[in-house]
């Protein structure tokens, strides 16, 4: 609750990172086993980041918690995604191969289950 509130005072300064804020909120959630919340919290962040390795990020964590939830067939589809934005980076700017090993480990759990 502490966390939410901070996303209202934060606003206020100009050096605020809202984005930032709202996915640690999400972040929190998911220590707590607040599945549904996190997902919420990640997805929206999601929609307005312009940052594409963040952009990778948070569709690597949304997969995790699909795993998680059992929802595998939703993990692969975010990991797809993630794996499309690596590609296109890599091209553009280089590799970041720890985000690509990352992403295979989760692609390779959510295949097997």
């Amino acid at each position: 609750k502490r966390l939410e509130e901070s996303l209202h005072i934060g606003s206020d300064y100009d050096d605020y990172d809202t984005l930032d804020s709202i996915t640690l909120l999400a972040t929190t959630h998911d220590a707590m086993n607040d599945t549904d919340s996190a997902i919420s919290g990640y997805e929206g962040v999601l929609a307005i980041e312009k940052d594409f390795t963040k952009k990778a990020i948070l569709l690597n964590a949304l997969s995790h918690l699909h795993v998680k939830g059992g929802q595998s067939h939703l993990a692969v589809e975010y990991l797809e995604k993630s794996l499309k934005i690596q590609q296109d980076i890599a091209n553009s700017e280089g590799k970041d191969a720890d985000l690509i090993y990352d992403t295979m480990i989760l692609y390779g759990n959510a295949m097997a289950t």
